[in-house]
C-alpha cells in the first residue's frame, strides 16, 4: 500500500503518482532557470520532507527547509532552515547544525 502521493496539475489535466515506506517519493518542478525539488522520506517512524533549489543548468542543489510532515502541532513542522534571506544568518544557521 503506498505511504506517499503526489498529485500535479498541468496543462493536460491532474496525474498523481504513488511512493512507499521504502522508496518515499520526490517531484521536480523545474523552469529555465532554477527547479524545486520536493523529497519526502519515512525515516525513523516519521515522514520528512526536504525542499531544495536546484539549478536547471548546473544541477546544483540548495537545501531550504527539512520538514517533519509528521508533526502533531503546526510550530514543530519545519525542522530547519538552511538559507534566509540574510545570508550572514543563514551562514551562521548553517554553521549551527553542521556543530
Amino acid at each position: 500500500m503506498a505511504h506517499f502521493r503526489a498529485v500535479i496539475m498541468g496543462a493536460r489535466g491532474e496525474a498523481s503518482r504513488l511512493g512507499h515506506a521504502g522508496t518515499g517519493i520526490s517531484t521536480l518542478l523545474q523552469t529555465w532557470g532554477w527547479d524545486v525539488r520536493v523529497t519526502a522520506e519515512l525515516q525513523k517512524g516519521q515522514d520528512n520532507a526536504l525542499i531544495e533549489l536546484v539549478n536547471h543548468t548546473t544541477g546544483q542543489r540548495i537545501p531550504l527547509l527539512d520538514l517533519n510532515l509528521s508533526a502533531e502541532d503546526c510550530d514543530d513542522v519545519v525542522t530547519f532552515i538552511y538559507r534566509t534571506v540574510d545570508e550572514k544568518t543563514s551562514a551562521a544557521t548553517l554553521a549551527s547544525k553542521e556543530a
